[in-house]
């Protein structure tokens, strides 16, 4: 699927809120048309920001998080990409005799859905049965069955097996599949298939593959996240919204169970750049990238931590100019021409610091 422009996400949303209106829970039809609003909206309304020491204003764009959505599911890899890997390299490096990381894919059969397309509880249902199976082969403890045909954890045996899984829905075809990464002891393919077809009913499709990079397996994992459904129904996209609405992107359990989460840059807080004082919140406008002497508030933070100082303020720059003083050689007509020659906006920020300081003294 490719990148969503804003007349398709008017339309995209418009068919959300047609949804959610015709709901018959209300409160889930209700949330479901605030996220159709923070995705027509998505990248284009940003909050702006004062600092009344530097009389300078600063915005950062408002995201919607949507499961549809191209830009935030790009922003999630970056979240979590780094320390998936590390989680699938320890797996990998100290995987015990008799062990192994793999690949594995868990189907389902289209003759479950018949000619019509899978929904909301044909997606929780292949939930709870990837859940057994996994509880089955790939968890903390031994799974056994029980009396009833139901699949529990035998605490009394441990087993220190482990799975990432992602659920991948087909929107052009009716089918399902778990997509997984899992640490386990070594079992016959025709064991898997057959506890699966026991779990299922109906299915008996189990494919298993080992690992051999630990990036190529973290990229595999994150590639069913991140992107879209491949469709080129700008409805199916609204019903895939709904369809997965409160369900998680991710999946872990038995060793792996609570340890990969989305991590933040904690070290930057909401202050001014130039400073480091408090800032006040104005308003919340459209464009905040096209008003002038209005600066991209974390980019502009994430280059003050990198630098391990506040930036030079902007007055200044104004004063002394951008890129006007350099060391040697001729000065470039604006940003865009420096950037083009290989020269980072920090790099331009510790030459003027410097000049200014001479210029002072």
């Amino acid at each position: 699927m490719e990148a969503i422009d804003r007349a398709e996400r008017a339309l995209i949303a418009e068919e959300m809120r047609t949804i959610g209106r015709s709901a018959d829970d209300e409160r889930r039809g209700w949330r479901f048309q605030v996220e159709a609003d923070r995705f027509e909206k998505c990248g284009k309304e940003g909050v702006i920001y004062h600092c009344e020491h530097d009389n300078t204003n600063l915005y950062t764009k408002t995201r919607c998080r949507s499961r549809i959505c191209d830009h935030c599911g790009f922003t999630f890899y970056g979240q979590i990409e780094k320390e998936l890997r590390e989680e699938i390299q320890l797996m990998a490096a100290n995987r015990r005799k008799g062990w192994y990381a793999s690949f594995l894919t868990l189907t389902v059969t289209s003759k479950r859905f018949g000619d019509r397309m899978p929904t909301r509880s044909d997606i929780q249902r292949i939930y709870r049965e990837s859940r057994d199976f996994f509880r089955l082969f790939c968890g903390r403890y031994k799974g056994v069955w029980t009396k009833n045909g139901k699949v529990r954890e035998d605490r009394k045996h441990w087993l220190g097996a482990g799975a990432i899984s992602v659920v991948e829905v087909g929107c052009d075809n009716n089918n399902l599949h778990v997509h997984a990464v899992v640490y386990m002891p070594f079992r016959p393919l025709t064991q898997l298939r057959r506890e699966w077809s026991k779990i299922t009913g109906d299915s008996f499709g189990v494919d298993i593959e080992a690992i051999k990079s630990p990036t190529r397996a973290a990229r595999y994992i994150m590639k069913y996240i991140t992107k879209g459904p491949q469709t080129d129904s700008l409805n199916r996209l609204a019903e895939y919204a709904w369809m997965i609405k409160g369900s998680r992107r991710l999946r872990t359990c038995g060793m792996f169970y609570n340890h990969i989460r989305v991590k933040h840059r904690t070290g930057l807080k909401c202050r001014c750049p130039f400073c480091f004082g408090r800032l006040k919140m104005l308003c919340i406008r459209e464009n905040p990238d096209s008003e002038s002497n209005t600066w991209p508030l974390w980019q502009l933070l994430r280059q003050a931590e990198d630098r391990g100082g506040p930036l030079l303020a902007p007055a200044l720059h104004n004063d002394y100019g951008w890129v006007r003083w350099t060391i040697a050689g001729p000065a470039p007509a604006s940003r865009n021409e420096l950037q083009k020659k290989g020269n980072s906006l920090h790099t331009v920020q510790k030459v003027v610091d410097n000049v200014h300081q001479t210029a002072l003294f």
